[in-house]
């Protein structure tokens, strides 16, 4: 009986590291973008179609799907902006239709 009592703890503190390893990559995640608007970059961010309101978070963010090396490169560039920038038309799809 004690081995069955001793799997189950051991299985609930597996998925709380779990967890917090999850919260942990999320918060690399909002650090590395802090970073980026901090150099100077928010008026690009602000003004890219990757760059929306989270609900979830209560912030805008980009929504651009980056590994942790990516942002970590983006949020260490000094000169060159954001390779995935693009400018926010809200008119681009009516130009096209004329």
């Amino acid at each position: 009986m004690r081995g069955k009592e001793e799997f189950g703890e051991l299985f609930e503190c597996a998925k709380l590291l779990f967890a917090v390893l999850n919260f942990l990559q999320e918060l690399i995640i909002i650090i590395a973008v802090i970073k980026m608007l901090k150099k100077k970059r928010a008026t690009s961010c602000l003004s890219c179609e990757n760059f929306e309101y989270d609900e979830e978070i209560g912030a805008e963010v980009c929504i651009m799907e980056l590994d942790e090396d990516e942002l970590y490169r983006l949020s260490d560039r000094e000169s060159r902006g954001c390779p995935f920038y693009r400018l926010k038309d809200e008119y681009r799809i009516v130009r096209k239709q004329n």
